[in-house]
């Protein structure tokens, strides 16, 4: 749908090009599939509140709708001339080919297309009348049967397929990919040809004679249109080994090293290069103090990663376009979870309360919790929680719920604190709003931040200058008398919490700096904080004062995740030292 949308060849494309591509962005944010009155809805100018949209795309919504008129006119089974001008009619209304000139190629690939609209149309000899799915599946066919190679001016290296170079003289011709499982061919008789006449008739494709003969054909017009030939083929395929064609089995072979042929032609390549200027640019304009950030604690986290993620994210907004999956990934599995725990404490609100409860009642608590937090999700999911999966999803949130709400039981009295809508916190010269997962106010007024997680975290990463999870640190500087942080690990079998606190017996597993592994270092809780206040307040600094080098944390490791390499281009950098160097493989 993403390619569609933002397809130069329906017209309007160049008008409506950035909302279009925004509306892709849109659509990326729901299902993995969209009917055309789904997609009306998002092309309109207003959302059902009055609010202008930013994605809307009137031009566009304009062709979608007479499109749908004239497919909602087509009769149910029709002659293939008739599907053939529907079709082109179709396509007509939609504005194809676009709006802008055509260059070559795309101008061929036009005639080429309107050539098989032609054949399509002369099946009336041969065929009865078809329905709209018959008559696309054989549009379909002929369109991935034509063979279409668009003519291109002269060059002095050209890559062209095996039936385009013969008959073609060349000064050296190098062909490749000649392996046993490609050529010569398998057999591929025409189902709707007696298989004895094909044979007997020698039709293309009709039987393995008949394609080692035409491979062996080839292979000897190829070899002798150029002095000279190199063949090649790959030799693996995955863990597959692949072995040479038995038509090439005879020429003398070698067997070049990867670091010689792969090496030397970076080598070369590079040698032959521009020379280019470069240049050091790895600060940006600095922000001025106490400027907002949108993306909250993610700044700090970005920055501890590598300063050019948070310079790209925060600064230019890059972002990597989602790509819609069936079901949940494990984030939308997330956010449902925080959902559910979310509606159960905010109406049940304390440790007491739970206590007091009967399994009766703490079942029927946490049933209504997880549906809310289901009816609420599917709501803009209606293809994802069918009957099925919305029963299968609601037994396992409901089935966590309960094995971590018997965790929870084993705490020191608390109450959950709502809460606020907009709480911001300025550190490091930065702005930023925070909405932590949970705040518990303890017996003696001491509060205690929770962060939920699904995955499996770990208290090591709040620590070092560039700490990889600074979120909870950040939470805990921003209230007042906080006594503890601890992840909320919610999984099946696994379910516990990790955290620190100032002192023991606050929560299972939720340590004192002194017994804490991590935090051993530090010789008191008020220390500990101070250290956290230190280093965040040092990575907000450096991204105000502009420092934005691809300096990943963790090499490579950091930047396999990562949807920023075309921006940062960290690998070819390092790939050209490797060729100034001669290490290149």
């Amino acid at each position: 749908m993403g390619s569609l949308l933002r397809s130069p060849f329906l017209g309007g494309a160049s008008a409506e090009w950035s909302r279009r591509a925004l509306l892709d962005v849109a659509f990326r944010h729901g299902e993995p599939s969209l009917g055309i009155n789904s997609l009306l809805r998002l092309t309109q100018d207003k959302d059902k509140d009055g609010c202008e949209r930013a994605h809307a795309a009137p031009f566009l919504a304009g062709r979608l709708k007479q499109w749908r008129g004239l497919l909602d006119s087509f009769a149910r089974y029709q002659r293939p001339s008739a599907w053939a001008e529907g079709f082109a009619r179709s396509l007509m209304i939609l504005g194809w080919p676009g709006d802008r000139p055509l260059d070559s190629n795309e101008y061929q690939t036009v005639e080429a297309w309107r050539e098989i609209l032609s054949v399509f149309s002369s099946l009336d000899h041969v065929g009865d009348r078809m329905d709209y799915v018959e008559a696309l599946s054989m549009l379909r066919r002929l369109a991935a049967e034509r063979v279409f190679q668009p003519k291109s001016p002269e060059v002095p290296i050209q890559i062209m397929g095996l039936l385009d170079a013969v008959g073609l003289e060349f000064d050296c011709l190098w062909v490749t990919g000649l392996h046993d499982a490609v050529w010569p061919g398998s057999p591929r008789p025409n189902p709707f040809i007696a298989i004895e006449l094909q044979r007997q008739y020698g039709l293309p494709h009709a039987s393995a004679g008949r394609e080692l003969e035409f491979a062996r054909r080839l292979t000897g017009l190829l070899f002798a249109s150029a002095p000279q030939v190199i063949v090649s083929h790959p030799r693996r395929n995955d863990d597959e080994d692949l072995r040479p064609s038995p038509l090439i089995g005879h020429l003398p072979a070698t067997q070049p090293e990867a670091r010689d042929t792969v090496g030397a032609l970076q080598r070369r390549v590079y040698e032959l290069r521009p020379r280019l200027e470069q240049i050091a640019d790895e600060y940006a304009p600095a922000l001025p103090a106490g400027i907002e950030m949108r993306l909250g604690t993610g700044v700090f986290k970005d920055q501890a990663a590598c300063p050019f993620r948070a310079f790209a994210r925060a600064r230019l907004g890059a972002r990597a376009l989602k790509a819609p999956e069936p079901g949940l990934d494990a984030l939308e599995r997330g956010t449902l979870l925080h959902s559910v725990l979310k509606n159960f404490w905010g109406s049940l609100r304390s440790h007491a309360r739970l206590r007091a409860l009967s399994d009766e009642a703490l079942h029927g608590a946490i049933r209504v919790a997880v549906g809310d937090a289901v009816t609420d999700f599917a709501r803009h999911r209606s293809q994802t929680f069918t009957a099925r999966f919305t029963a299968l999803e609601r037994a396992r949130l409901e089935r966590l719920a309960l094995d971590w709400l018997a965790l929870e039981k084993q705490r020191a009295p608390f109450t959950v604190i709502l809460p606020e809508q907009d709480q911001s916190t300025s550190l490091g010269g930065l702005t930023i709003k925070i909405v932590p997962d949970r705040v518990d106010e303890l017996e003696d007024g001491a509060r205690m931040v929770v962060d939920y997680k699904t995955g499996t975290p770990k208290l090591s990463q709040w620590f070092g200058d560039r700490p990889d999870e600074p979120q909870l640190p950040i939470y805990a500087l921003a209230q007042n008398n906080v006594a503890a942080v601890a992840f909320a690990q919610v999984r099946k079998d696994d379910s516990r919490f990790l955290g620190i606190a100032a002192q023991d017996g606050l929560a299972p597993n939720v340590r004192p700096v002194a017994d804490s592994r991590e935090a051993a270092a530090f010789e008191s809780w008020t220390a500990l904080l101070g250290e956290w206040r230190r280093v965040i307040e040092a990575l907000g600094s450096a991204f105000r004062e502009g420092e934005a080098r691809a300096d990943p944390k963790y090499g490579y490791q950091t930047c396999e995740y990562c949807d920023l390499a075309p921006l940062c281009r960290i690998r070819e950098r390092d790939e050209t030292s490797l060729v100034e160097s001669g290490d290149a493989t």
